[in-house]
């Protein structure tokens, strides 16, 4: 929209999107390919009338491991340098160079740490990433993490963790006990 419609060029809408030019240019190559694709039969890819796209489990299991061993550099190099990051409830941020990862691993100093890891599970088909951690003897449901993967990488991280009803929903469909972190922003704290 920012290219087609509003004209603007390829340096502006970097700056404005918070990434590099080049960037930009491919996703617009990604975009251009993919209304092209939907012109020619009508539909989204894989025939999807909603446009959406199969996941990956290859990148997921990547990511996975990736995160399994806090290996911050190839965590990373997974991310596509357009890549989305919605934690829900709290903000999003876009790039490869985003808070996130370093959030998410707080206090890391290169060590694995066995109380809170990461695996892919099957929930309606779709490829997810559940972080879980052990408690009273059981694994426990701390997060649902859904990735779009495009091009062999991450497109898309989209965070549950201040979801609690998304958690209990997702809990209950995988057979796991879960914890909640709350909502991120409540109304009362908002108010002060």
């Amino acid at each position: 929209m920012l290219k087609e419609v509003f004209d603007f060029r390829l340096e502006e809408i970097a700056e404005m999107l918070t990434t590099t030019p080049g960037a930009v240019k491919s996703a617009l190559h990604r975009a251009r390919a993919r209304l092209r694709r939907a012109e020619t039969d009508g539909l989204g890819e894989n025939g999807r009338a909603d446009g959406g796209r199969e996941v990956s489990v290859e990148v997921v299991d990547r990511f996975v491991a990736a995160f399994n061993e806090r290996d911050i550099p190839a965590l990373t190099s997974l991310l596509l340098e357009t890549v989305s990051i919605d934690v829900v409830g709290d903000g999003g941020e876009r790039g490869r160079d985003a808070n996130w990862i370093r959030f998410t691993f707080p206090g890391h100093d290169g060590e694995r740490r066995d109380w809170h890891w990461a695996e892919r599970r099957m929930l309606d088909g779709e490829a997810i990433c559940v972080h879980l951690h052990r408690a009273d003897g059981a694994d426990v449901l701390e997060d649902v993490t859904r990735l779009g993967t495009d091009d062999g990488g991450v497109s898309r991280i989209r965070s549950y963790t201040f979801c609690p009803q998304t958690l209990e929903e997702a809990a209950s469909r995988l057979g796991l006990p879960f914890i909640t972190h709350g909502y991120r922003y409540r109304s009362d704290v908002a108010a002060q």
